[in-house]
């Protein structure tokens, strides 16, 4: 690994500074990766992106849907340069490669396959991404950012259909180079099936209510694009011996006690909520844990950054109460402790279980004294939930949730949300998943 003359900073903050004398571990540690704020004035033109526009044609995109769907593809293109590349595939019950992967030298030329897209039959979701991403295969580089963007409004009822497995293969692909964003359109598609291969495959999960509402996501996409700094992030973290780690966030597990974080914007930070737990504490101080962020530029050069072992001080529980809480710590903490709250409540409303969902939303409601984010999110919720609206609830509960599990969130990140619009899209905490205000 190199030393990186610009790296991250490397932030560990524990939840209460210090363990109580007598009494079991039981603490949580905020780890924040933070970019640098400003791309370097000599920094060169950005990587090439090598896309592959997958886009659903099935007969439930007929109409609008459709033609905002191919909009869209088509700014995509235009932000393009011929140092990109760029395959073109549309799908219905079967899969027509309208474009190999090649450079972006004719945009009259893409602009017109687009228009050519037209609707047809049923859902072949899983053929359509396999053949974007055998697109993008053959020009995977290190120096380059491969990546499946995949549209589709409905579920998938043709060919391989079953979440792990395909969620798995959009892993596989991510560790041979080429990640998958997805895109869900309208109340019809399979939200846990499109975010599992987000997750899974190392891309970002997006959502439009509306037609309308898909210009926004591409956007921020496009937006995260040009303003990444660091890809393929892993934490690698080790405790004190008999010390037990645990990764509250929602990241993939890449090995033992390593988890593959969110690819790094300048001026943004990745983070995660470890959970430290052991015997009872003794002595004058415990070291908790040690950190190592390795990661790889832009340009595909490999980086590693470690800082000292995380030690806190064996109090007096007096002494220890009268530290307090950090503020930081604990409103990612209620963010975490609330989406998985709200998954539990998507599950109940699939059940049409409304009085759990009313509980569940209660308890949420709770830890929304510790985030003014999460009171806005459970404020949507309950809102659905008095419609008995169990489509849009379960939609806004599993974006929500996922948003909440793995975002990159601003170096500095406010507590208030009212300069929130002033943020890049793809840092903004939305509260209405799926539309284009936040």
């Amino acid at each position: 690994m190199l030393s990186s003359e610009e790296g991250p900073s490397l932030i560990l903050t524990p939840r209460r500074a210090g363990v109580v004398a007598g009494e079991p571990v039981d603490l949580d540690v905020l780890v924040r990766v933070q970019a640098p704020a400003t791309a370097p004035t000599r920094q060169a033109e950005r990587p090439p992106l090598h896309l592959a526009l997958v886009i659903d044609r099935s007969g439930s995109m007929a109409g609008q849907p459709l033609e905002e769907a191919k909009r869209c593809a088509i700014e995509v293109v235009e932000r393009l340069s011929p140092r990109d590349r760029v395959a073109l595939v549309s799908y219905d019950d079967s899969v027509a490669v309208l474009q190999a992967a090649r450079p972006v030298e004719d945009a009259v030329r893409l602009r017109s396959l687009i228009q050519s897209i037209y609707s047809g039959g049923s859902t072949a979701l899983h053929a359509g991404w396999v053949a974007g991403a055998q697109q993008l295969l053959p020009w995977v580089r290190p120096d380059a950012l491969s990546r499946v963007l995949l549209l589709s409004d409905g579920q998938a009822n043709q060919g391989l259909q079953d979440v792990e497995t395909i969620a798995r293969q959009a892993a596989e692909l991510a560790v041979s180079g080429v990640s998958t964003s997805t895109y869900g359109l309208g109340p019809s598609f399979n939200e846990e099936l499109m975010t599992a291969m987000a997750r899974a495959g190392e891309g970002r999960a997006w959502y439009g209510e509306t037609a309308a509402d898909l210009r926004e996501p591409f956007t921020s996409e496009l937006a995260l694009f040009d303003a990444l700094w660091a890809k393929r992030v892993t934490l690698r973290a080790t405790a004190l011996p008999g010390l037990e780690l645990t990764m509250r966030n929602d990241y993939a597990s890449v090995a033992p006690l390593a988890w593959r974080l969110p690819d790094i914007a300048y001026a943004t930070e990745a983070w995660a909520l470890l959970n430290v737990r052991g015997p009872v504490a003794g002595g004058a101080e415990l070291e908790l844990l040690r950190v190592a962020v390795s990661y790889e530029d832009m340009h595909g050069h490999p980086f590693e950054v470690q800082v000292p072992a995380l030690t806190v001080p064996v109090l007096m529980r007096a002494i220890w109460e009268a530290r307090g809480v950090d503020g930081l710590v604990a409103r990612r903490a209620a963010e975490l402790d609330g989406a998985r709250l709200q998954m539990a409540a998507r599950e109940a409303a699939g059940h049409g279980d409304w009085d759990r969902v009313a509980a569940l939303l209660a308890e949420a409601r709770l830890l929304a004294e510790a985030s003014p984010w999460l009171g806005e999110l459970v404020t949507e919720l309950e809102a659905l939930a008095r419609r008995r609206d169990d489509v849009r609830f379960r939609k806004q509960a599993q974006y929500a949730a996922v948003q909440s599990l793995g975002r990159l969130a601003a170096r500095c990140e406010e507590e208030d949300l009212s300069r929130e619009d002033e943020m890049p899209a793809f840092l903004q905490r939305k509260v209405r998943q799926g539309k284009a205000t936040r």
